[in-house]
């Protein structure tokens, strides 16, 4: 307002009174709700993780494209505990490159035996051996998250 002025000590008087009344309440502010999939907001992020799900499942395949054709010509699959290792095996025979990174922006996992194979991602928690986990396996995605079977 024209002709009023704020002193420093008007501004600390206004930040601690309104201090001292948030202590008062001695209340946490409650965690906001997680959409339903009945909202709007619960479809779009339903929406928004089945996209994530089906490109890491697509990446996954790719890998197995790569892997499948190298035990067609070798007689076995490669052995490999990580993507390097088996890239370095498949790239460039059977594929350019195989993909780095889920769609969380979590490295791929790689169990490669002459035997079998198993691809997975951790998915959105980032912790592999949890229920949200998508896993590849010779027979197939063997685990996917909730609502995604």
């Amino acid at each position: 307002m024209p002709g009023m002025r704020f002193t420093h000590s008007h501004l600390v008087v206004v930040l601690v009174a309104g201090l001292a009344s948030f202590a008062a309440c001695g209340k946490k502010p409650e965690p906001a709700p997680t959409p339903d999939s009945g909202t709007y907001a619960g479809k779009l992020l339903h929406g928004l993780t089945k996209a994530a799900v089906e490109r890491t499942r697509g990446d996954m395949q790719t890998y197995r494209t790569a892997i499948e054709a190298y035990q067609v010509d070798a007689g076995q699959y490669p052995e490999a505990s990580s993507r390097e290792a088996l890239e370095a095996l498949v790239a460039p025979t059977y594929i350019r490159n195989l993909p780095q990174f889920d769609a969380w922006a979590g490295a791929f996992h790689v169990e490669c035996t002459s035997t079998s194979y198993k691809i997975i991602s951790a998915s959105a928690d980032a912790l592999v051996g949890t229920d949200d986990d998508i896993v590849l396996e010779q027979q197939g995605f063997t685990h996917m998250p909730a609502g995604f079977q």
